[in-house]
């Protein structure tokens, strides 16, 4: 099985996203966190299924889901990612890691 991180701010994103959804329907929030899951732990396994697009951070990549990108850094050491981010896609992501 490969090894997930999960860095402090993707931890953070991720709990204001299911607030977000919460304030309408915690079943929703709570089935959008378990499918995001499953989508991370897929990546895990096919780290280089995610794009890179960012030039100062070349191994940093990419992964759509549903209205938010999963923004994450394949292992170098052994199987597996590091979760950086999670931001809805209509932000300038570049902003958070670009000078």
């Amino acid at each position: 099985m490969a090894t997930l991180l999960r860095r402090p701010q993707f931890v953070e994103d991720l709990r204001e996203v299911w607030r977000f959804i919460a304030r309408d329907d915690e079943t929703q929030a709570d089935k959008f966190v378990f499918e995001l899951e499953k989508r991370y732990r897929m990546l895990a396994e096919n780290p280089a299924l995610g794009t890179a697009r960012f030039p100062k951070y070349p191994a940093m990549r990419i992964f759509p889901y549903r209205s938010y990108l999963i923004i994450y850094t394949p292992l170098q050491d052994q199987a597996g990612i590091e979760l950086i981010r999670l931001l809805h896609s209509a932000r300038d992501y570049h902003r958070y890691f670009d000078d």
